[in-house]
């Protein structure tokens, strides 16, 4: 079902066709989910290695990553020192934490770079978000990112509808027979870490904008798109009639693609109109050559 849905997502099929770095960064992340399972049930030195090299890739590919990274330390922390807990699960939580904090000291001798990146550089075309924006990051895996300025599309709106409908499902759905599901209001054990990490890496890359007055644009959120479907995928499992599950998954399936097909007619830049300048013979004295154009490249090739 998660393969369903991130192969019709349109976040996910808009930045599988670009070269920047989302993509990659939903892979990262659907890796460090299957080598943190593999390490908190058997901290085999393997399993311990892939959690530290998957925490260093994140790091070193969005910054973002800092702040799911940490969420992730928050609860490993809380479950390997929790004294109720049962003691092998404190000695795999811990042991998947030092990990984790190995792949984190490889980024160290980065931090010069990271500092002043983060004095100079940034995104000043963009405001700083509020905390509206933890919202509006999730229902932002449902649109066209090409036309993120623009009115949302029906198909996208019924999308996010049911993407937050069956990720409140799988955090407190419990399917009591084929068309009964029962809330627990003390959430799901199996969501409860998931809808854990999306909605604290949120909170907190919020507030750390706010603080630090930085940009923010949806697909920042990339780091939290792959759990995010994994909860979307837990709530479909709540429904207990299988041709209602089907036909639940077969209209978030359509609906995805019927948006992510506009990425097929939705020009992403400008060049198309620039390019032609490119051809136009160079203003200026004339040269030896009748074929001299200009060097002037447009900002969106470059």
């Amino acid at each position: 079902m998660t393969v369903l849905l991130v192969a019709s997502a349109p976040f996910a099929i808009y930045y599988g066709t670009e070269a920047r770095m989302y993509s990659l960064v939903m892979l990262l992340t659907a890796c460090g989910f299957v080598a943190l399972d593999r390490a908190v049930r058997a901290p085999r030195v393997g399993n311990l290695v892939a959690v530290a090299v998957v925490t260093s890739a994140l790091l070193y590919t969005q910054y973002w990553a800092v702040y799911l990274l940490a969420t992730v330390a928050i609860w490993l922390l809380w479950k390997g020192w929790r004294p109720r807990a049962d003691p092998a699960q404190r000695r795999r939580m811990r042991a998947s934490f030092v990990a984790l904090v190995v792949g984190a000291i490889t980024f160290v001798p980065w931090l010069p770079t990271f500092v002043f990146q983060s004095r100079h550089t940034g995104t000043p075309w963009a405001a700083p978000a509020n905390f509206a924006a933890t919202i509006n990051a999730v229902t932002g895996f449902t649109d066209n990112q090409a036309t993120l300025s623009a009115a949302g599309s029906n198909q996208g709106r019924l999308l996010a509808v049911l993407y937050l409908l069956l990720a409140f499902l799988g955090l407190f759905g419990v399917a009591r027979d084929h068309w009964h599901v029962d809330l627990d209001i003390r959430t799901r054990p199996r969501g409860r870490p998931v809808a854990f990490v999306v909605a604290v890496t949120l909170g907190i890359a919020v507030a750390g904008g706010l603080v630090a007055g930085s940009g923010f644009s949806d697909r920042y959120a990339a780091v939290v798109f792959v759990p995010f479907l994994l909860l979307v995928a837990l709530g479909a499992t709540t429904l207990g009639d299988a041709r209602l599950r089907s036909i639940v998954l077969l209209v978030a399936a359509v609906s995805g693609l019927a948006v992510g097909v506009q990425n097929i007619t939705t020009q992403r830049d400008a060049g198309h109109e620039a390019w032609p300048r490119c051809s136009r013979p160079a203003p200026g004295p004339a040269t030896s050559s009748p074929t001299a154009r200009t060097s002037w490249v447009p900002p969106s090739i470059g």
